[in-house]
């Protein structure tokens, strides 16, 4: 399945401080994968998930964040070996593996998750606020229901 890791530099808190604060632009991140449905943004927030359907399949999403400022890496959500994962400290960096199926334990700020990702040989679509895409175009519920 097609994937997004989305890294950007916004975030508080003594965690972000603590652990992200020393790479700008990667004091988050959060996930967004392309289902028959669209592309579905899943960000793990201080306070709650956010799970929402942000734009319909074939849209370059990439681009879009991209052209927000936002550093993109497209790569693929994989099937992990089916084997326990250490436990770990739920934040944006462990939601974010756990959809693109990465089990690696040592990656725990989102520097990291971008770095394993860019060797990998995921494209990375680097910010280029110069240039700004439209914006996507709201997915319409089929059927009358809702998302």
């Amino acid at each position: 399945m097609r994937a997004l890791a989305v890294f950007h530099g916004a975030g508080r808190g003594l965690a972000v401080r603590l652990f992200c604060g020393h790479r700008p632009g990667f004091r988050h991140c959060f996930a967004v994968l392309e289902t028959e449905s669209g592309w579905l943004r899943i960000d793990a927030l201080a306070h709650r998930t956010a799970v929402e359907l942000v734009a319909p399949p074939g849209y370059d999403l990439a681009a879009f964040y991209r052209d927000a400022g936002l550093t993109v890496v497209e790569t693929e959500a994989r099937e992990p070996p089916r084997r326990a994962l250490a436990p770990a400290w739920f934040s944006c960096v462990e939601a974010a593996k756990r959809l693109l199926g990465l089990q690696r334990w040592w990656i725990w700020t989102p520097w990291q998750l971008y770095r394993a990702l860019e060797g990998e040989g995921g494209r990375v679509v680097a910010p280029t606020p110069e240039r700004r895409s439209a914006p996507p175009p709201q997915p319409s519920p089929s059927r009358g229901e809702g998302f």
